[in-house]
């Protein structure tokens, strides 16, 4: 039978899994804190052969589903001016065909008490606002916020919790709750929620 040669060690290929750089290891379980509108960035960066694909999640979803492709080669930054709802737990993950890895931190964003419950100050909310709603169990119900701003305003439904057993009221890692005040809310995310049941609610 015919033999090829073997090759020689400089036609092989160097392969490794990824590996994060120091500076992204740094924010490996923090829990960081930020006030509203206060500016925040973290660059997740990974070595490795084939370089490692880099992607980002935040609450275990990626974030291209809230409207951010974060996808890049080796390196790939978040860069913030921060609201409340960039209150969340991310994940950087770093993959390539021999393995991967992933860090995770706390983001936290305080928002200030003269900024509520309206928002920024250049945003006024118009019309009658919703009002109190009392409806029959299983029946649907329909509140409509209208905002005048003189930039594309944010705004989140958020739902007052209700204090448990011992006075606790969220766990310190609940990723969908946001503190306005002294009082902790559940923040809805999407327009058409179910089974939301009585409480309080409150605009942003």
């Amino acid at each position: 039978p015919k033999k090829f040669p073997s090759p020689d060690d400089s036609s092989k290929i160097s392969v490794a899994p990824p590996r994060f750089t120091l500076d992204t290891l740094e924010y490996a379980d923090l829990r960081i804190r930020k006030d509203m509108n206060e500016y925040f960035e973290m660059g997740c960066e990974a070595l490795g052969s084939p370089v490692p694909r880099i992607s980002w999640f935040k609450n275990g979803r990626p974030l291209e589903d809230f409207g951010e492709g974060l996808l890049g080669r080796g390196r790939q930054s978040l860069k913030y001016k921060v609201t409340p709802s960039h209150t969340g737990n991310y994940t950087c993950k770093a993959s390539n065909l021999i393995g991967e890895s992933e860090i995770s931190f706390k983001l936290d964003v305080n928002a200030p008490k003269d900024a509520l419950p309206y928002g920024r100050h250049n945003s006024e909310l118009t019309g009658d606002g919703p009002a109190n709603t009392t409806v029959k169990e299983g029946a649907s119900a329909s509140m409509t916020c209208k905002v005048k701003s003189d930039s594309t305003p944010h705004i989140q439904w958020l739902k007052k919790l209700r204090p448990l057993p011992g006075g606790q009221i969220w766990n310190d890692f609940n990723d969908d709750t946001v503190e306005v005040g002294n009082e902790r809310y559940q923040i809805l995310k999407s327009e058409k929620n179910t089974h939301l049941g009585n409480g309080e609610f409150l605009i942003k």
